[in-house]
């Protein structure tokens, strides 16, 4: 968590007269911890941050497409409820997605003793 200022001049109407301002405000800012993207990728063994390269979860691959997916959302959906309301979320996790994805549908290709350009074309 951050705080920034904003220092911006401000106009008003004070009874007849017309004055600016300097308007001081201190605003919180929830910000995602460097490394914290880095850690919940390692964590849950998406791939490698680092080369963007997906990995598959052997321990899912004995589950049901259904609860493979519903795994996969539930991980990713935690972290991004958590973060919502922070500055630039989308941007910090475009690259977690990918690999949220691509582990997604390795695990699923791994499952079915087929290519992950297979299961991409039927999802």
């Amino acid at each position: 968590m951050g705080t920034y200022t904003e220092k911006k001049i401000v106009k008003t109407t004070r009874g007849s007269r017309h004055t600016t301002f300097k308007a001081i405000s201190e605003r919180l800012q929830l910000c995602i911890p460097s490394g914290r993207l880095q850690q919940f990728c390692s964590v849950k063994r998406y791939g490698n941050d680092e080369t963007a390269k997906a990995k598959h979860k052997r321990e899912l691959t004995r589950n049901s497409d259904t609860e493979i997916i519903l795994t996969h959302n539930a991980e990713l959906r935690g972290l991004a409820n958590y973060y919502a309301l922070a500055q630039g979320v989308k941007r910090y996790m475009n690259k977690l997605a990918y690999l949220w994805q691509g582990s997604l549908f390795r695990t699923l290709a791994n499952k079915h003793k087929t290519s992950m350009n297979t299961i991409e074309g039927i999802s």
